[in-house]
């Protein structure tokens, strides 16, 4: 039996290396940029599917699942009022997690049989875990939670066997895989965000119409569906790029829309507030740029900008808000802010501004591709060092 804070519930030890392995996967991408270490990376690591394939694969499915497990696994919790995971079986998911990381860092030379139930055994235990409370509680409409563990899986095992079998990065699948996330971000966050801010500035909580919220949810499905089917990006599939625009298009209306309804000028005083207002904008931004994409690729360089705005900025800056604002909350802390988690905001904003708007007008190059990643792995690093201490010792009030 493991007696230890660290895995009595599940947002401490995939909090605390889902940030951690961020920083550290941020760095080294980092380093593949520039001249003088390229080398050191590239002798040192042996990564499945090569350093271009590693870097998307492992933030979304290292740091960023990692996050999305802890989350729901704590919330599955709440939601129920039973155990999701005892210590023992935490422990197992996470060693199991620390294991498929080390797959993808190292075991390019492994048989793919062992990389592919390496990073499968991950979301599909964490979703039996999930699964099991919601089922005895007959709380079927929380069930979601676990099914989208399975999609994950599905969408990995289907990554994975595209780069074993043609050699080719499925680009298509991995932005699928980050509108996975922001489906994730537009169910959830659309209910607690305007929540958060209602109840910390004492004001009445918005209602939102039935048609933003189907309009915030469905043409997401519907692109990530598209980006399931295309074959690739250089495609001039006319309905591909019209199904795309109309999508993007539709989207940066509907969580505009979202925006204006939760803004009050409250939350510029307070950062645990704005910093989740100011993080979602980028959903918006990230569609409305998607939308425009074949106009603006006569003036500037667009490439990938729209994808980064959505994952360093929506999926990136919301995670560390919101890892912020649980785990201060779920140990019996306020939630307040202080300089080292204003700070890492304003660091993850200015990884965002380098990798989108400077390669824009600049142009792209390793030297801000580099500097971009340092500034975020900073941003990461700072939040784990702020909350290691809190996710390693108990609650102060003993509950």
């Amino acid at each position: 039996m493991i007696r230890s804070a660290f895995f009595s519930v599940g947002f401490r030890p995939f909090f605390a290396s889902g940030i951690l392995f961020s920083a550290l996967a941020l760095f080294v991408w980092a380093a593949f940029w520039q001249l003088d270490t390229q080398a050191t990376v590239l002798t040192h690591f042996n990564t499945v599917g090569g350093f271009l394939f590693w870097h998307p694969h492992e933030l979304i499915m290292g740091f960023a699942l990692a996050i999305i497990m802890g989350f729901l696994l704590t919330a599955a919790r709440n939601w129920t009022g039973l155990e999701t995971a005892p210590p023992f079986a935490l422990f197992i998911l996470w060693a199991l997690w620390l294991f498929a990381r080390w797959v993808m860092a190292y075991g390019n030379e492994l048989p793919f049989e062992v990389i592919l139930t390496s990073q499968l055994a991950v979301p599909l235990l964490a979703a039996v875990f999930i699964a099991r409370p919601i089922i005895q509680k007959r709380m079927w409409r929380n069930i979601f939670a676990p099914v989208i563990l399975v999609i994950f899986a599905l969408f990995d095992c289907t990554l994975l066997y595209q780069v074993n079998s043609h050699g080719v990065i499925p680009s298509p699948l991995l932005h699928a895989n980050v509108l996975l996330i922001l489906l994730m971000i537009s169910m959830i966050g659309g209910r607690v965000i305007p929540m958060f801010i209602a109840n910390k500035l004492g004001i009445q909580k918005p209602n939102e119409p039935q048609s933003v919220f189907l309009t915030a949810i469905l043409p997401l499905v519907v692109l990530m569906i598209t980006y399931v089917l295309a074959d690739d990006f250089s495609s001039t599939d006319i309905f591909t790029r019209i199904v795309t625009t109309c999508c993007a298009a539709l989207l940066f209306v509907s969580h505009t829309l979202r925006l204006i309804t939760w803004h009050h000028k409250g939350i510029w005083k307070q950062p645990m507030l704005w910093s989740l207002w100011l993080f979602y904008a980028a959903l918006p931004l990230g569609f409305l740029v998607l939308a425009l994409a074949p106009v603006l690729e006569s003036w500037v360089h667009i490439g990938s900008i729209p994808i980064h705005i959505l994952a360093l900025g929506g999926v990136a800056g919301l995670i560390l808000s919101m890892v912020s604002r649980v785990s201060l909350g779920h140990t019996g802390r306020v939630i307040v802010h202080d300089k080292v988690i204003v700070a890492a905001f304003a660091l993850l904003i200015a990884s965002l501004l380098v990798r989108t708007l400077f390669i824009a007008v600049l142009g792209l190059s390793s030297q801000l591709i580099m500097l971009s990643a340092l500034l975020a792995a900073s941003s990461c690093l700072l939040i784990f060092v702020r909350f290691m201490i809190v996710w390693l010792t108990p609650r102060p009030d003993s509950k």
